[in-house]
């Protein structure tokens, strides 16, 4: 099984290797964005993309689950078994080193120019995943150059920015429970009656 973090960046570096190569661009010289903290220093080469979950909020549920559930043959078993209970805003943190080759060598600058692109990309690509709807960029500041951060210059000039991921909390839901139905407790093993209000 597949989580779903797992599938949020693997389709996220799957659509930014795309955008980098139709602008003619170097792919990610890791193959994927990387996952976790401990990969912020590994000092690999540019362009590189590591991303750490943060935070998690959650309020009440905000989508339909076919929003990002697959559905079967009928179009209709998935969205029956996934009822949305809540929604959970996922904050992503995001940290950027853009191909610096990619500028001109005389450009003063191209450093910062090349990590400001990549995490415009980073950006687009999820928009094209999850549209405006699904996901916001949050703050973010430049990582290397915080008075005590400049030990972490190792790949070029890099960003450190957020990015809010809506993620539906489902559960497995019958259309409905018809009264005295045998419902099983899957952590205790037991049984457990449940009888539907009249008229349901």
């Amino acid at each position: 099984m597949t989580g779903v973090i797992t599938q949020i960046v693997g389709a996220l570096g799957d659509t930014l290797n795309v955008l980098l190569t139709n602008a003619q661009q170097r792919p990610l010289q890791d193959g994927k964005i990387l996952i976790g903290r401990e990969h912020v220093a590994d000092g690999s080469a540019a362009p590189r993309v590591v991303i750490i979950p943060m935070t998690s909020r959650y309020d009440t549920a905000r989508h339909s689950p076919s929003t990002f559930l697959a559905v079967d043959a009928s179009g209709r078993a998935a969205r029956l078994r996934a009822r949305p209970l809540w929604n959970e805003s996922l904050t992503l943190q995001c940290h950027c080193w853009g191909d610096t080759d990619s500028f001109s060598a005389e450009d003063p600058a191209r450093g910062f120019n090349a990590a400001q692109a990549l995490t415009h990309r980073l950006f687009t690509a999820a928009y094209l995943i999850m549209t405006a709807t699904g996901c916001r960029p949050t703050s973010g500041l430049w990582g290397d150059q915080a008075t005590d951060k400049a030990d972490l210059l190792i790949s070029g000039h890099y960003t450190v920015v957020g990015l809010e991921v809506d993620i539906p909390v489902t559960d497995q839901a019958l259309r409905f429970v018809p009264p005295g139905t045998m419902i099983a407790r899957p952590e205790q093993g037991s049984n457990l009656t449940f009888t539907a209000p009249a008229g349901d």
